[in-house]
């Protein structure tokens, strides 16, 4: 995939406020989300994403390579949701194989948190569940 790619650009609908960033292609699949395709976002995928003028939650998996998700979505000022899923659901996908769409949104956006001492807050659980 060329550096600034990112899946599911075009399920993007203009009504919608928000767009959820994962970073696999099943993950974006079953919400109509956004995939990074790796564990950290860069610059070019950074401004495409700006450019569909949403608001961004980034979700990610609940493993070493979410933290790091985490640390890009710090970096460019996007929110973080990071639900308390049990141990064996490790990421969206799985989320909505168990639970389903709707379900697994709605804990998406519960679990919503902005700025930077409530996201550290959410990433030091997310490291404390992964130990």
């Amino acid at each position: 995939a060329q550096h600034g790619y990112v899946f599911g650009t075009d399920l993007q609908k203009d009504s919608w406020q928000y767009t959820i960033v994962v970073e696999g292609v099943f993950d974006a699949l079953c919400i109509n989300g956004l995939a990074v395709l790796h564990n950290e976002i860069n610059d070019a995928q950074s401004r495409l994403i700006r450019s569909l003028e949403k608001q961004v939650i980034v979700v990610p998996d609940h493993d070493e390579a979410g933290l790091k998700l985490v640390d890009s979505a710090l970096e460019y000022g996007y929110s973080v949701s990071i639900p308390d899923w049990p141990d064996d659901i490790k990421d969206v996908n799985d989320a909505v194989c168990r639970y389903g769409r709707l379900t697994t949104l709605l804990s998406i956006f519960e679990n919503r948190v902005s700025g930077k001492i409530k996201i550290n807050m959410a990433r030091k659980r997310l490291q404390k569940k992964i130990q």
